[in-house]
């Protein structure tokens, strides 16, 4: 999936005519909910890169793909002549070097991931808050990156620059949700080109997203967002 990391002006438009001019704010910034809206984008892209382990897991294999002949090759340097006229692109010498660097590079890297694999992604922001880090980053586990976004990241930004509450009703004639809120969800999702295998998120789990976001439901984890959230003691500093 190639993330998309920004949206027009325009776009901004096109969701509050979705919403209905009548319940937008004369005095909305459109600077500031344009600069929500791409801050809620950036956000989907996190949960989605932290809702698994398995994108660090992949990150990892392929770069010790890449460490194992690299350090194989760096083993066999010493066999090749110091004469050799004809050793491709640098002296012997400097290419020992690159390639030292190279194989330094990527056991940093691996390490680095494989410390976010233990602690989580967002080590030293938990630290901050006094939060375990693996328990914190296990947070974006509650809920699919979509129910992140579309129950609760999206609502709190229509409820500051909106100023509605975070309700919807159900049409009478069909019994689909309805209201500002619920367009106004609907039409950052078609902004965002977010998708469920390339169509449209239904009204139905935006409504569900929003439901379960208000009442707190998530997947079943060790730790849920309530229990985390309550958790007062303090964490001792760990030492990468």
């Amino acid at each position: 999936m190639i993330a998309r990391e920004e949206i027009g002006l325009n776009a901004v438009d096109r969701i509050l005519d979705a919403v209905g001019r009548k319940h937008v704010p004369i005095d909305i910034n459109i600077g500031e909910l344009h600069a929500g809206l791409v801050s809620c984008l950036a956000t989907y892209y996190a949960a989605l890169e932290r809702s698994s382990d398995k994108h660090t897991r992949d990150k990892i294999a392929r770069l010790e793909k890449i460490l194992v002949p690299a350090k194989r090759l760096q083993a066999q340097l010493h066999l090749l002549p110091e004469d050799d006229v004809g050793f491709p692109f640098r002296e012997p010498e400097y290419f020992a070097n690159d390639l030292e660097n190279l194989v330094f590079a990527l056991e940093s890297k691996i390490d680095d991931l494989k410390f976010e694999l233990r602690n989580g992604p967002d080590f030293d922001e938990a630290l901050a808050l006094h939060k375990d880090p693996k328990e914190y980053a296990d947070r974006w586990k509650a809920r699919s990156p979509f129910e992140w976004l579309a129950g609760y990241y999206l609502p709190q930004l229509f409820r500051k620059k909106i100023g509605l509450p975070l309700t919807f009703h159900r049409r009478a004639a069909d019994n689909a949700p309805e209201g500002p809120l619920i367009r106004f969800i609907e039409a950052a999702l078609v902004e965002f080109e977010i998708t469920r295998q390339g169509k449209r998120y239904s009204r139905e789990a935006i409504a569900k997203a929003v439901s379960d976001a208000r009442t707190n439901r998530v997947r079943k984890l060790s730790t849920t967002l309530s229990t985390l959230g309550k958790r007062s003691k303090s964490v001792q500093t760990a030492q990468r």
